[in-house]
């Protein structure tokens, strides 16, 4: 039984391809079921026929639902195609687990090999959930060209599971970093990335030069050439992430009787760049390479990055986080200036940065101590003269950060 989400996300097609694809093969009888939301009530009645599998939809802000699901159906196997906290101890999971830094490293080799103006950016959703792809995408960016800058941001929202959806918050990253000169813009976004996407088509309307986005999981400029043509030509490329596969080899693994993970890797497949019009025969011989390097040992990607984004999010002025909240500076700055923004204790610091990485359990949180370690300062790219932070707009997990203006 293959669940999914509602509403039209791209990488549910891959889902399907995946399940008609394994149903052509092997001896299963496929189902798909949709459900309006993820309720307890709901997800019983999708059970209620005793499926032998179960390939539950990306939807983060309900897996624990499917979590308890699963505990309380053992004689259930459950596939996670993207699981927030690995299924060790349960016995009746199978998850995916992907090497998203590898897929962000082919970005990045083509965003080095694109850009005019030798400057690229990413704009990233939850960094707990999306960490992978800024090391990768610098990483790709750095072997193939060291003298491109890359900017990079995550995207803020109240709650955390929002992000995915908002278009506005990476939109407006996008236009502070085409403002500082980047030329080609990748995101991890989910639905939101779209914004960014938006973004691009709109400064080519008034830039020197060319302004191209790099899509994520699903090839996106093929997706978008019907409904949004305007926005689909200034798509370079996509990072593909093969849904297909991973359903299909889910489904295999379960028939053999092997309850074990499905690792997607480049050396497995599990990426791609997507075809594209306008990237040339070296940029795709580039790209060969590239995996081929990866796929050898060659060449590591990184997993965690050893610095945090360059924007986080716009601010006005010289910010500092203490346990009492937030204190702002009195210097006034103007757009394209930088501001300054300090954590200085450990109180601070685990409601600001250790809270995003909550859902990935003690060794992430553990990880995230020794790469925000205190005091911590980041530099921030100034996109807006004003900014108004009422008390708590960021919360996580129980701890938020003080108002100022």
């Amino acid at each position: 039984l293959l669940v999914r989400v509602a509403g039209d996300f791209s990488i549910q097609g891959q889902f399907e391809t995946g399940l008609e694809q394994a149903a052509a093969d092997f001896d299963i009888e496929p189902r798909v079921l949709e459900l309006a939301t993820n309720s307890t009530q709901q997800i019983e009645a999708a059970l209620a026929n005793g499926p032998d599998l179960v390939i539950a939809g990306l939807d983060a802000e309900v897996a624990y639902d499917w979590d308890e699901a699963a505990l309380r159906h053992p004689d259930i196997t459950f596939v996670s195609l993207q699981p927030l906290i690995p299924h060790d101890d349960t016995g009746n999971w199978i998850d995916v687990l992907w090497s998203d830094q590898e897929g962000a490293y082919l970005a990045g080799v083509v965003a080095a090999l694109h850009t005019d103006t030798g400057t690229v950016g990413y704009i990233g959703a939850h960094p707990g959930m999306v960490s992978a792809f800024l090391p990768g995408f610098e990483a790709g960016v750095a072997d193939t060209d060291p003298t491109v800058t890359v900017a990079s941001a995550y995207t803020p929202v109240s709650d955390p599971w929002a992000v995915w959806l908002d278009t506005a918050g990476p939109a407006a990253m996008a236009r502070a970093m085409i403002a500082e000169g980047a030329d080609i813009l990748f995101s991890a976004h989910g639905k939101g990335g779209l914004g960014v996407l938006d973004e691009v088509a709109q400064a080519n309307d008034s830039a020197s030069g060319p302004i191209w986005g790099i899509g994520v999981d699903a090839d996106e400029a093929l997706l978008l050439r019907t409904t949004d043509p305007s926005i689909a030509d200034h798509i370079l490329t996509s990072m593909v992430k093969r849904f297909d596969l991973a359903v299909y080899r889910s489904i295999e693994r379960f028939l053999a009787g092997e309850l074990t993970p499905v690792r997607m890797e480049v050396a497995t497949d599990g990426y791609e760049i997507a075809g594209s019009n306008h990237l040339s025969s070296v940029t795709m011989a580039a790209v060969e390479e590239a995996k081929d390097r990866i796929a050898s040992g060659a060449v590591i990607v990184p997993e965690l990055a050893d610095h945090p984004a360059t924007l986080l999010y716009p601010v006005d002025a010289e910010l500092v986080l203490s346990s009492q909240g937030c204190d702002v500076g009195t210097d006034s700055v103007a757009v394209g200036d930088t501001a300054r923004f300090t954590i200085e204790n450990e109180s601070a610091e685990l409601s600001a940065m250790v809270g995003l990485f909550a859902p990935l359990g003690p060794d992430a949180r553990e990880g995230a101590d020794q790469l925000y370690e205190m005091p911590h300062t980041w530099v921030l790219a100034v996109s807006y003269t004003h900014l108004t932070l009422p008390t708590n707009t960021v919360t996580w997990w129980g701890g938020g950060w003080g108002g100022g203006s």
